[in-house]
């Protein structure tokens, strides 16, 4: 109650819930003189912080899909939203699914192809601590290796016999793999 009303405690405070608390020691001597201390204020936040949600800002996901996050993109920003007010965010890559974190800074530029993970951790003032829910990107900036197409089952009836030119209008097409 802001130093309103006290109470009488102990020297030792233990399992103190969240909230304000405000400190005073009165010293009286054996002549009944009184003084006090100054007032010390503790502030008790054992709750973890609203983490809020990590996107990936400027990602052009260049894929099959809009929204798979597979791109060729080497280049976009971490941002967060909805956190705690105040607090502080600190940002984190992996680069193993998860296996190990590193962090890393919010613009991300130059990524090589590969699967990378982020995250963020976001600290209020207390010291606790939450994390945003991953994001997965996929950078994939690699053509893929087109294999032979064959023309089976073809009849090539016209004066050459290699050259294509055919009345066979039924034939099948084959993609061989590389």
């Amino acid at each position: 109650d802001e130093g309103k009303t006290w109470q009488e405690t102990t020297v030792n405070q233990k399992d103190l819930a969240d909230g304000i608390y405000q400190f005073k020691a009165v010293v009286t001597d054996v002549a009944g003189n009184i003084s006090e201390t100054s007032v010390q204020k503790v502030v008790v936040d054992t709750t973890a912080p609203q983490a809020g949600e990590l996107t990936l800002a400027a990602l052009t996901d260049t894929g099959i899909s809009a929204t798979d996050q597979i791109t060729q993109d080497k280049a976009f920003d971490l941002k967060i939203s909805g956190q705690e007010v105040n607090s502080q965010i600190t940002y984190w890559i992996s680069k193993d699914e998860g296996k190990t974190w590193q962090e890393t800074t919010v613009a991300q530029k130059d990524l090589t192809d590969g699967v990378y993970q982020y995250k963020a951790i976001v600290t209020d003032v207390a010291g606790n601590t939450s994390e945003t829910a991953i994001q997965k990107v996929v950078v994939d900036t690699t053509a893929p290796q087109a294999g032979e197409l064959t023309l089976s089952d073809l009849s090539d009836t016209g004066v050459s016999a290699t050259d294509q030119i055919t009345q066979d209008n039924n034939f099948t097409l084959k993609l061989a793999q590389p």
